[in-house]
């Protein structure tokens, strides 16, 4: 007597594209990978990569080294830093492990773009300081020698270095009384663009300074980027894509904070079972476009009727819903049932095959645990209120739908 059906939901990849090709920031080496096993147990990419277009469709293979980001991820490390990518060149890069989906999100940018700047003023740097070290040692080497003669050649080079001719050679030449002059005159020219040098280092430090912070500054971007695409991906493996309503792995995630809060506030727990009557019938006669329609409508109307930020409306599968939520009394529950049923009956959806006025009806079975007996050591057991509001949705079904049956109240206080 009772139907057996399997409903296959299929996800689109609009959010991993959206996701993955989400650059904001990243430069021209910036890449978003989210990564997963095959059946070989290899990290493959699973959505476009910003190198590799074809990822997704091709299965691009990454790399099998233990400490590649994706890997890290994979094996539910989380973190940032620097690493090798899959095309082994350095990168910078922040990875997290997103176990509700089974995936590694990277989000990542070449070393070679992030240092390129301080590279070039690094290489700048040291020649100058090269150069700088070249003259006084030319110079020491040159003043040990015989005065006179070689203290003019000194002067004579030090001047055409001033003058930026670093080609130049020293010339012997005549000795004369106004070499210590000249002499003088070159050393000073000489520190006066040792001195300009300086200060220019001095700038370029200031730079490399002002882009260390800035890269400290991306970092913290880099990091939030990840958390926000963490959040965002955390949401869709809760949420039923067709109606809005939260899915069967949330009702196993949230029912023991739920359990506990009645405990805690001394209240009735109500866990009540939906099915649309005869809907297999609806969606033969109308098409599943029109039964898509009526499932988004009574998930509106179960969310209508929610009173409180702590009710929570599930899609179980195919036509059955679940609501659990908190009350004062065991009436309140039944009346919040019947107030549900009315309201699916008061949207006239047209129902060729219904018993009830040819309009969309709705069975609902109820279950009940009274934390009021019992105190905070009590031991969840949502299986059990989930078996007796199955079992009274059965009851509803078998004697006429298009009604709300409740089960004896769930008092179990043992632990």
């Amino acid at each position: 007597g009772r139907w057996i059906g399997v409903v296959m939901i299929q996800l689109g990849d609009e959010w991993l594209f959206k996701v993955t090709r989400s650059r904001l920031g990243l430069g021209d080496s910036g890449e978003v990978v989210l990564a997963q096993r095959d059946e070989n147990q290899a990290v493959i990419a699973v959505a476009p990569l910003r190198f590799d277009a074809m990822a997704h469709i091709t299965g691009r293979r990454l790399d099998g080294h233990n400490s590649l980001p994706a890997n890290l991820a994979i094996d539910g490390f989380d973190g940032a830093g620097q690493g090798v990518d899959y095309r082994q060149q350095p990168v910078l890069a922040g990875w997290v492990h997103v176990p509700a989906l089974e995936l590694g999100l990277v989000i990542k940018q070449d070393m070679a773009e992030l240092l390129k700047p301080m590279q070039m003023q690094r290489q700048w740097l040291m020649l100058v300081v090269g150069v700088v070290l070249l003259l006084i040692v030319l110079m020491l080497f040159i003043a040990t020698r015989r005065f006179v003669r070689p203290i003019r050649a000194i002067s004579h080079q030090v001047d055409m270095l001033a003058k930026g001719h670093w080609r130049s050679r020293l010339e012997s030449e005549s000795v004369s009384g106004y070499e210590l002059q000249l002499l003088t005159q070159g050393i000073n020219t000489m520190t006066d663009t040792i001195e300009r040098q300086i200060d220019q280092l001095e700038e370029q430090t200031a730079e490399l300074e002002e882009q260390s912070s800035e890269l400290k500054v991306y970092s913290q971007e880099l990091e939030t980027l990840v958390a926000k695409r963490t959040a965002e991906l955390e949401a869709l493996s809760v949420i039923d894509p067709l109606t809005g309503l939260y899915n069967r792995r949330h009702l196993m995630n949230e029912s023991g904070n739920v359990w506990r809060q009645a405990l805690r506030h001394q209240q009735v727990l109500a866990f009540m079972m939906l099915d649309i009557d005869f809907f297999k019938q609806y969606n033969d006669e109308l098409g599943h476009q029109k039964g898509d329609a009526a499932l988004q409508q009574v998930a509106s109307a179960m969310k209508s009727v929610c009173r409180r930020s702590g009710d929570l409306v599930f899609r179980m599968g195919g036509e059955e819903m679940a609501l659990l939520a908190s009350f004062n009394h065991e009436g309140d529950a039944l009346q919040l049932a019947e107030q549900l049923r009315e309201r699916i009956i008061s949207m006239n959806i047209l129902h060729p095959h219904s018993v009830h006025g040819e309009v969309l009806t709705v069975s609902i079975g109820l279950a009940i645990f009274d934390a009021r007996a019992c105190d905070m050591t009590t031991v969840e057991n949502i299986d059990a209120l989930y078996s007796l509001a199955d079992k009274a949705l059965y009851m509803a079904k078998t004697t006429g739908r298009n009604r709300v049956v409740q089960s004896p109240t769930y008092s179990h206080c043992g632990n």
